[in-house]
């Protein structure tokens, strides 16, 4: 199912709210004193223990450290576009209701998981909790997508949208287990993910959309000509499991 896109869809609302409290936040740095708004707003498990629950969802608004322009602009540009390319994908597919449940779910469920798993001490800003399960939400639902990933904003990457997936777990619980740039909240973005994954395969499996995929006779046929063109050793793990799963068995021969 796809939606008809709006002159303001849900993702552009949260794309200029969180411009624009981050303008909010610098502006303030400079005029009345460094984090100022991080101090009301940002993610901290003590405060958020002792009832200060808001914390969860509004330190998704926030970005950077107090009084850094640049590292505030590298935070907010990476997410943003991230929400972009993700947030807009999944507002089409799920529509606006089920984008905007997906975004905050992740939020929630990322600073959660880093009150509850993360280091204690630490306090957290950023949408990444967020942007992850737009990111999870979509490999879910389009697993097959091809996508060209830039490393370093230099090379590009060509590979499809579940791997990226299992590369950004992989990268979380590498950083995690190491204590590689503790600064990032790692643990929120593991939460953030599972929260994208968990509905998008509920909204996924209510509307029939993975045995759609799975008995679709177009899909069977694009893997058979997949295999004519290329070979079978040409087949992703889930395109020869689509093949295995709907293969039938030749009928019988007549007896003459």
């Amino acid at each position: 199912m796809k939606y008809a896109a709006s002159a303001w869809p849900c993702w552009r609302i949260i794309l200029w709210l969180t411009c624009a409290v981050a303008a909010i936040q610098t502006i303030a740095d400079f005029t009345i004193r460094p984090g100022l708004l991080d101090e009301a707003l940002a993610l901290d498990g003590p405060l958020f223990w002792e009832g200060e629950v808001w914390r969860v969802l509004t330190y998704s608004l926030l970005h950077g450290s107090p009084g850094d322009i640049l590292l505030r602009a590298i935070h907010l540009g990476f997410n943003m576009m991230a929400l972009v390319f993700f947030g807009r994908e999944i507002e089409r597919i799920m529509g606006p209701r089920w984008f905007f449940a997906v975004y905050i779910a992740g939020a929630f469920a990322g600073g959660l998981a880093h009150v509850v798993f993360g280091p204690s001490h630490a306090w957290i800003v950023g949408a990444s909790g967020a942007v992850c399960a737009l990111i999870f939400a979509f490999t879910t639902l389009r697993p097959d997508q091809a996508l060209t990933v830039l490393l370093f904003l230099v090379i590009p990457w060509r590979l499809q949208a579940r791997y990226l997936a299992w590369f950004f777990v992989g990268l979380s619980v590498t950083c995690i287990v190491f204590g590689l740039w503790p600064e990032m909240g790692h643990v929120a973005h593991l939460g953030g993910s599972a929260a994208g994954f968990g509905l998008a395969w509920w909204w996924g499996k209510g509307r029939g959309l993975f045995d759609a995929l799975r008995y679709s006779p177009a899909a069977i046929n694009a893997v058979i000509a997949k295999v004519e063109h290329h070979g079978i050793h040409s087949l992703t793990r889930r395109e020869r499991r689509l093949l295995e799963q709907n293969a039938r068995p030749a009928a019988p021969s007549a007896r003459r």
